[in-house]
Formats: C-alpha cells, structure tokens, sequence
C-alpha cells in the first residue's frame, strides 16, 4: 500500500480527529531534567490569535517571550546557549496543516528559528543571552481545505531550556479548532408540457418535463471531500397524481437508475475519486431530465409538487441529505367542446377566451379554458340572436322562472323590443376591466338570410360599477365608424372616465332607439371585453354575460324588454352550457427565491492573515448555478469594514459580471461605491454601500467588487469583514452556502429604508501579523551602586 493511501485511510479512520492528543508538554517536547522555579524576570506565553478558523484557512499562534533582570542574575540562569522550542500540532494532525510564516519573519533578537517538518517545532537557539530580551512573532499555520475533519484541535505549546537541559518556563498550552462543513445542492425545476414549449399548463394526462441538477462543491474554505468509495444518490418520490415515462442524463457521469412500484426514481453514481476532487471546486455535478405523465382523473385546477433530494457521505464517512425545493406543474381540465348549432334561428352565443393574447373560442369549442400568465390578457366574446337554446334561463323581472313557450319568437320578430340590456358580471378580483368593443347593431337572425342594415342604429350605453358603489357612463358614438352594419366602436377605460385606480366590479350595455320605437326583433347584437389579470392572482377566473366572479370568469345575462313592456332575462348555467360563463386559468410561475453564495474578502493576504498598510476588499455574489430565480434590480452589497480598515481615497472600485452560463463569459460594469456612515452604530467602523449598474444576476452568473482599502497599524489584531448582499426586488433568498446567511435586513444596513427585505450576511475573519521584536537594555542600580548600570551590586 502506498504512502499516500496510508495517509488517506489514516485520516478516513481519525474522523474525530479532535486530536486527543491534547499534547501533554513533556510528552511532546524533548525531555528535560526538572523545570525551575517560577522566574518572574522570565516570561513565555503562547496564545491562539484564532481560537476557531475554516479548514483551508490559516490559525495564527503569537508567541511572546520577555527575559529581563540584571545581567548577572541572566547569566547566572542562562549559560551557554538557551533554546525556545514551539512544539507546533503533531500526530495525525500534520497531515491537515503547513507552517505558513516565513522563517526569517519568526526571527526574535536576530535570531531565525530552525524548522523540523517531521517532528513539527520551531527552535530558538539564543547564545549569552543578554538583559532586556523582548521578542513577539505571529506563527501562522495553514490548514488543508476538503481533508479537515470538523472541530479538528490543534495545540500547540512552547518551552525556555538552558544548556544544561533545565526547563526555565513553558507556556500554557494554545488551541486552534478548525471547523469544516460539507456543501452539496440541488435544484429541481418543472420546465414544460412535451407536446408544446409554449403552454402554461398542462391538460389530463399530458406528458410534463422537469429538470433536476445536483452538484457537490468544495468552498474555497470550509469545505469537505466526497468519500470516494461511495455512492452519490439522487431521488425523486414522485406524486401519486404523475407517473414516471422517462429519464436522461443531459450531463455529469453516467447512473443506474431504478424505479419502484411506489413511482421513486433512483439514480446513483459512484462519487469521483480522491485524485479526481483535488485542486477542484466543483466535485461532482449532474444534470437530468425527467418526464412524467399527470393524472387523467384530474377535474379541477391542480397544482402538483415535485421534489428530488441527493445524499452523499463525506470523506470522513458522514452521511449527508439534501432535499430541493418543490416547484409544482400546474394541471388543469381542458374546456367543454360546446357548439353552437346549426340552421334556423340563430341563439345566444357566449365565446371564452382561446389563449391569453386576445383570441377568443370558436363555434366549435366556445369555452377553451386556457390557461395564460397574469402579464397576459384575456378576451371574452357574446353575441345576441332572437333564437332560444334549450339550456337557457327565462325569468321575468322578479326573478321567478318562466318558461321556454313565453319565448314567442314570430311575436319578437314582429313586434320588437322596447329595450335590451345586457349585464356582465365577472371575477372582478382577479381581472382588470380592459375595453368594450360594441358593434354597430345590424339585423341577422336566421341561417337562410345575410345581415343586413337597420333602419334605425339604436342607442348603446355602457355603464360600469365601481367598487366604491358609484357608476360611469358613456354613449357608444356610431359616427366614428363608417360602416354602419358591421363597424364597432371602442369603450376604453379613458373613453369612460376612468382612473387607473378606478375598480370595476361589473358592468351593462343597455340599447334602445333614442325616438323610443321598437328596436327590430331580428336584431343581432355583438360585443367583445378585453381584460388584463391582476399581479399575483391564480387558479380560475371566470365571465358570464351578466358577468359574476370566482375562478377567472365572465358572465352575461341578457334582459329583453318587449315592445308590450314585459321583461325577460335570458342567462345561461355553468360553463357547461351553450350560453353560460366563460372560464379561463391563471398559472402563476413558481416564486422560487434565488440561491445565493458569495465571499468577502482581503485580496492580499496569507490565508486568513494581513499586514497593515494597503489592500483591496472583494466581494463576490453569486446567483448560484442550481438556483432558478434570478436576482433581479438594485443589486448591491454593503460592506462593515473591520475596526482600523478605512476605504483608501474614492476606492477606486471595479465592477465585474462574471457568466458562466454558456463559457466563460467576463462583462465589465459600471457602478456607485458610497461611504454611508464613517461611525458605524458608534463603533469607530465605516460602512460602505456598493450598487452594480445591471438588471438581473442570473443563475451561473456572478457579480464582483474590488475597492481600495487601508489597514491602518492601530488596527486590532482580530479583523472581521462583514458584507450584506441585497436585491430591492427579492423578497426572499435562499443559500445552501456555509458562509452565507440569510436574514432579514431589520437594521435597513443598506439605507435604502426597507427593513423587511432579506439580505445575504457574507462574512470572513481575518487577522493582523504583529511584528514586535525589541531588544532593550535594562539599566539598574543596587544599594552599593553609585549610577545605573546592566550589573547591579547590593548587599546580601
């Protein structure tokens, strides 16, 4: 077996790896004869800078030695050479970490210590010590990203040892704990109906598209390995009301997949080897493509959920799970094929919309139920005929029923109408009262004759009702039409008086001759309505002349009044009738929140250490490839620079768009980098506020930010880098990152006066080389001196 997989199997079977070998210090540094009395003109301490750091970053120990006292006393303590040893974290853990400083900068009163990699310790040999010895180093360990396990310990500990093997002081032992996590995702999206790209829903039985995409990745700190014995799982437990018909791979390694009889589909993949996952950040991705069937049995709108989840084991053997959101296809029945007959007297005929831009049903299928987005628009169509269908309603002006012989057609056609008006109720909650276009009334009422002209255009008036309970008026003026049989005039809503905020609930078409004569019997009256759908309505909307609401519906009735002043309302039933309300299904697409990762960051620095003076901040946001929502208007990032970190002069920032939706695809911005508040809530820190000039972040695709900062040298040693990252128009965000956080911006950090919105918390910590090297001489005089100097003579 080779040494390299020695050491994998070494640190697959340490997961604890909290390195119990809480390095007890004799144990770990060379043995030594005794350890002298406490000395207080001798002082060693060894601290941790970092008490918890990410795996791949760097834990900072300070080492902080003082030898004082009078010459004398020091060379009587100290003969010969005198070594500091650092004994740095050994075991098991040496194969997670690299020393990280330079030698030459541990030198302490010019001396450079020697490293052992084997035995891991840094030695001082210090020859004749002298008085006033004051030494201060940063020792600075980088820790291996993807083989760490979490809540690794790494101690280390330090010792002063004379010539003469004496110990002369030893440091409290100092910890570093590593944290490490494990990132994987995955995203599912319904993508469409098979038989046709362009549909908003599905019908029975329809075949539907989903997409599923899976990755585990390795970040650039706190990551963990894929365990490359195992298994990659990815499932999808279907609904009872979808049934599986295919699956492919569209990309990533190749699966074996089952289904059961439960309808779970399983697709597993041997995880990539160790050798395959190194110096990569993206361990295991796949893409697949599922299709399913929907229930036939289905008879109202239906919206079905369907998720997938991975799980896959880390390389120190702990399983992990991960479920998707769960994006719905939208399923609903398709329309009643009604038609509208055919020879003698023509009836009532009610048309619903066909699609949502505009068109309306046919004579073959007068209630299409389609089912269209809300940016969409819906159009409902009715035209009145003397002729009486079976399924129609007569009741007379109380309500009461009548019926169907107190229809007298040869009466109607003979005597006329006083008066016809026609109400239109509708779903006045999810539709927007658009338009009336009426068309100029002509005779036409029978299969053995054409249309012909009037003798007389009655009037038509079209009223609306508000919600408010107040109405609006207006004539339908037929000198703008030149054709008087067939012309149309439009009714818009400026045409009647209306605000945009104006809100009508329905409204009536009332016509008669201004010289109060019959209105001809054989007359034959058309009208079509366009209305727009309101933001955020869904499921059914209905319309039926006379128009009332609950799903997206219309409805018209129709009240006749003859020439003798007896009044009949024609109405139709349910959608199911020739003559009933007209029905259509807003889909609304899945409000799926963005994923968002992103880092904050020093651009100059040795893992997670800085030196004052100056440097650049970076942030990245990413709206992450298996998200599908894009971050869209007024995307910005506010950054809580650290105690003692100031932006440098404008910032000089630079703006990027980093694409890698088809390539590698770099676009510069432009943008604003503003200082919003130089006292940040009091704390001495400045707040700075970045917005990129650009409309939408789209999944794969990410944002950078680089400004100009300096560190200034009163700065404290431990530096925190916050950042916020915002989007005026998602209400909601969503990470599967470890370094990310989201929550709700009750602060407004970003000023721009929402504090409801969420916000992505991005957040590093970083910390401060300290370079305090001083060699002193300590002057002083005893009771037998007459001035101070490096010996001092007193009595015994």
């Amino acid at each position: 077996m080779s040494a390299k997989q020695n050491r994998k199997n070494r640190l697959r079977s340490g997961v604890a790896i909290v390195l119990s070998v809480m390095l007890c210090l004799v144990g770990m540094l060379p043995h030594i004869s005794a350890f002298a009395n406490g000395d207080a003109n001798i002082d060693l301490t060894l601290t941790s800078k970092t008490p918890e750091i990410k795996s791949g970053a760097t834990g900072v120990y300070e080492l902080d030695v003082k030898i004082a006292g009078s010459q004398e006393s020091i060379r009587e303590k100290f003969q010969g050479n005198t070594t500091l040893k650092v004994q740095l974290p050994t075991g098991d853990a040496v194969e997670i970490y690299d020393l990280q400083t330079p030698l030459e900068d541990l030198a302490i009163a010019g001396v450079v210590p020697e490293y052992s990699e084997g035995a891991r310790t840094l030695t001082y040999t210090f020859p004749n010590i002298e008085t006033g010895i004051s030494g201060k180093v940063s020792i600075g360990i980088t820790t291996k990203n993807g083989i760490t396990p979490n809540d690794t310990q790494l101690p280390a500990a330090a010792m002063l040892i004379s010539e003469a093997n004496v110990g002369l002081a030893q440091s409290e032992e100092a910890t570093v704990l590593v944290k490490s996590d494990y990132s994987q995702s995955i995203g599912k999206e319904y993508l469409y109906v098979e038989r046709d790209h362009t549909l908003n829903a599905a019908r029975l039985g329809d075949a539907v598209v989903w997409k599923i995409k899976a990755e585990v990745t390795l970040p650039n700190v706190v990551g963990t390995y894929v365990d490359p014995q195992s298994d990659i799982v990815i499932k999808d437990i279907l609904d009872p009301r979808l049934s599986y018909v295919k699956a492919s791979v569209v990309s990533g390694p190749a699966a074996k997949s089952t289904v059961d009889d439960n309808g779970t589909v399983t697709w597993t993949f041997d995880a990539p080897a160790l050798a395959e996952q190194e110096g990569k950040d993206q361990l295991f991705t796949v893409e697949i493509e599922v299709v399913t069937k929907t229930d036939s049995a289905i008879d109202k709108y239906t919206k079905i959920p369907n998720s997938a989840s991975i799980q896959s084991k880390t390389l120190f053997g702990r399983l992990y799970e991960k479920k998707s959101g769960e994006p719905t296809a939208v399923v609903v029945p398709t329309g009643v094929p009604l038609t509208s007959g055919d020879g003698g007297y023509f009836p009532l005929v009610v048309y619903g919309p066909a699609d949502g831009m505009g068109n309306v049903g046919n004579t073959k299928n007068m209630n299409p139920n389609p089912a269209v987005a809300y940016i969409e628009r819906l159009r409902f169509h009715d035209q009145y005929f003397v002729g009486l269908r079976t399924d129609e309603v007569l009741t007379d002006a109380n309500g009461a029923t009548l019926d169907s012989s107190k229809w007298n057609i040869e009466k109607v056609l003979s005597d006329g109408y006083k008066k016809i008006v026609k109400e239109y109720t509708f779903d006045s909650d999810k539709l927007n009262f658009g338009a009336v276009t009426v068309f100029v009334p002509n005779s036409y009422y029978h299969s053995s004759m054409g249309i012909d002209k009037l003798r007389e255009l009655p009037k038509a008036t079209v009223t609306v009702s508000l919600k408010d309970g107040s109405t609006k008026s207006a004539v339908v003026d037929w000198n703008k039409t030149d054709n008087k049989v067939q012309g149309n005039g439009q009714m818009s809503r400026q045409d009647l008086g209306l605000a945009d905020t104006d809100k009508v609930v329905s409204y009536t078409i009332a016509y008669e001759n201004e010289d109060k004569s019959p209105i001809f019997g054989g007359v034959h009256l058309q009208t079509q309505t366009i209305f727009t759908i309101e933001k955020g309505a869904e499921a059914e909307v209905w319309w039926k002349p006379s128009f009332v609401a609950t799903e997206v519906w219309w409805k018209p009735s129709f009240v006749a009044t003859l020439a003798d002043g007896t009044v009949i309302r024609r109405t139709g039933g349910d959608e199911k009738t020739t003559t009933g309300k007209r029905a259509a299904v807003i889909v609304q697409k899945e409000a799926e929140a963005p994923t968002v990762r992103g880092t904050v960051s020093f651009v100059e620095k040795d893992g997670n250490a800085v030196k004052t003076g100056d440097n650049k901040v970076q942030v990245w946001l990413n709206d992450y490839s298996t998200s599908h929502a894009a971050l869209r208007k007024d995307i910005s990032t506010t950054v809580l620079l650290p105690l003692g970190v100031t932006v440098k002069g404008d910032g000089s920032a630079v703006y990027t768009l980093m694409s890698g939706r088809a390539g590698i695809v770099k676009k510069d911005l432009t943008g604003k980098l503003e200082i919003l508040d130089k006292d940040y809530q009091g704390s001495g820190q400045q707040l700075v506020k970045a917005v990129w000039d650009v409309g939408s972040v789209l999944p794969a695709e990410r944002l950078e930010l680089y400004f100009d900062v300096t560190i200034s040298k009163n700065s404290p040693d431990q530096l925190p880098l916050v950042a916020y990252g915002t989007s005026s128009t998602d209400t909601e965000l969503k990470t599967d990152a470890g370094n990310v956080t989201i929550e709700e911006d009750a602060s407004d950090v970003d000023k721009n006066g929402d504090n409801t919105q969420k916000r992505a918390k991005l957040q590093a910590e970083y910390v401060k080389y300290s370079r305090n090297d001083l060699k002193i001489k300590k002057y002083v005089k005893g009771s037998l001196d007459s001035e101070y100097s490096t010996f001092g003579y007193t009595t015994p």
